[in-house]
């Protein structure tokens, strides 16, 4: 049989639990991880999202989304660890019109943050906007090795579905 003294310190000890499984979920700075669908507007929401994997062994390096503001839309890339010097990190987005791709822009474009230098963990392209319902979208993330522009070879890399 319990005593009052045992079922007291069950009491605290269960609460405990859940205070530090709440801590440990839940809690997190933004230079912890920068937030999901970053952009200079503000975040936005996540369409669809992949993980960016290493070619050969499958281990996941990063994660490219389709992100959604309005009726704006744009490529976010998140890389788990900053990215090692002799390499760069870019995010594309694809735009397609009835299903035939009609354009695409990565982090390096006119609004976007630029490229994922060494040192760094993330960028997004410029925002998109979808003028009707003809107008879908892909994201793709790639870690490349070489000095940007030059890609001498892709390593990583990742792609959402196409989506609106």
């Amino acid at each position: 049989m319990l005593t009052k003294a045992t079922r007291r310190w069950g009491t605290v000890l269960a609460a405990l639990c859940l205070a530090l499984a709440g801590v440990i979920g839940f809690s997190g700075s933004a230079s912890a991880a920068p937030p999901n669908c970053n952009n200079s507007a503000g975040p936005g929401t996540v369409v669809d999202a992949h993980y960016i994997d290493i070619q050969g062994n499958g281990a996941h390096v990063g994660a490219v989304q389709l992100c959604r503001q309005g009726s704006y839309y744009w490529a976010y890339v998140q890389f788990y660890a900053p990215m090692a010097a002799g390499n760069y990190g870019q995010a594309v987005l694809y735009h397609y019109t009835n299903g035939v791709r009609t354009g695409s822009w990565n982090c390096d474009a006119a609004g976007g943050n630029g490229h994922v230098a060494p040192g760094q963990v993330q960028c997004w392209t410029p925002r998109i906007h979808r003028g009707s319902a003809a107008d879908t979208f892909l994201a793709y993330g790639e870690d490349c090795l070489g000095t940007y522009p030059n890609c001498d070879f892709r390593d990583s890399w990742g792609w959402t579905h196409i989506t609106a």
